[in-house]
């Protein structure tokens, strides 16, 4: 009779205990929930290193900028009861260090991603603050989740599991878009022959950065500098030709905050007989032709060189002691 009293003390036992340990694993106090987020890159093009997501509270301060997530494609992050907005982006801040800047990140409406100036070409060129040259940019892809609401029964019955891992108390899907705008620049140079192979171009009046939480493109304006250094001799002439390049940018300013803004293409070239000619355009109209301008931009323009008598050939892309001449053709 005791043995059998003893059993089943012993059995009453396990089965408590079982039972306090099961209650604990699906059951356990916590404060956070955890947020499962997939990120599909195939709207931007994209095949990166890993994502960052940033999660602000209702009010639009900062609660985390979370740590990068390995896996490109999918990750977890835990947040407290309360309501959410995220911004999910490629790789991490630090990796675009020396392109693009950010800045204004512990709210939401400030949070910013700007073009990084270029002190050097701005000082050489005589730019100042309103015609600043800014740095080669990186290709940037941003999407948001608005409202977020995690629940007290979100925390508590998720986040244990027997195996030890976080529960997933909600899945979101991202799919990240490029605000960052591919340049594409053709010039048809009639008298191509008669300049040396570099040619550099100013694109002024260009967006300087864009805001995640609102969507929006800046109003100030900078300025990117680059080569146009593909060229091409028309088979007929093998006097004429085209010269082109393609650059990364963040496109035109928002046109509800400046619809005044104007933009222009300057372009330098040297001649062989060492003398810099300079020709600038008005593209204002060609950049608001359409409102898909944010995703490509394609400019393609015609000039004609003054003829050099004696050619003489050569490499130069120097831009000190300019004795310039300085043609602006309307477009």
């Amino acid at each position: 009779m005791r043995l059998k009293i003893k059993y089943i003390l012993i059995v009453l036992t396990v089965i408590v205990m079982n039972s306090c340990q099961r209650e604990h694993l699906y059951y356990g106090s916590n404060d956070t929930a955890g947020i499962k987020i997939d990120l599909n890159w195939n709207k931007s093009q994209l095949s990166p290193n890993g994502a960052t997501i940033a999660a602000f509270r209702e009010d639009g301060t900062l609660y985390k900028i979370f740590d990068p997530f390995n896996n490109p494609t999918s990750g977890i992050i835990e947040l407290p009861q309360g309501t959410y907005n995220l911004i999910a982006f490629n790789n991490t801040i630090g990796e675009f260090e020396g392109s693009i800047g950010f800045t204004g990140t512990d709210s939401w409406s400030t949070f910013t991603a700007y073009a990084v100036t270029d002190l050097d070409r701005t000082a050489k060129l005589g730019g100042n603050d309103n015609d600043l040259i800014v740095k080669e940019l990186d290709t940037l892809a941003i999407e948001r989740f608005m409202g977020l609401n995690v629940t007290t029964d979100m925390i508590n019955y998720y986040h244990d599991r027997p195996d030890g891992n976080i529960g997933i108390a909600k899945t979101i899907e991202l799919s990240p878009k490029r605000v960052i705008s591919m340049f594409h620049v053709k010039v048809h140079v009639k008298g191509l022959k008669y300049a040396k192979n570099n040619t550099i171009a100013l694109l002024r009046g260009m967006a300087g950065a864009y805001y995640p939480g609102l969507d929006k493109y800046s109003s100030f304006s900078v300025t990117h500098m680059f080569n146009l250094n593909s060229r091409i001799y028309d088979d007929i002439t093998n006097t004429d030709g085209t010269i082109s390049a393609s650059l990364l940018t963040f496109g035109i300013h928002e046109r509800e905050s400046n619809p005044d803004a104007k933009y222009y293409l300057d372009l330098i070239f040297t001649l062989i007989n060492g003398q810099k000619y300079s020709v600038s355009f008005d593209i204002t109209d060609k950049l608001k032709v359409s409102e898909d301008v944010q995703i490509e931009l394609n400019l393609d323009l015609e000039i004609e060189l003054p003829t050099i008598i004696g050619e003489d050939g050569g490499f130069d892309i120097d831009v000190d002691d300019w004795d310039e001449e300085v043609v602006v053709i309307p477009i």
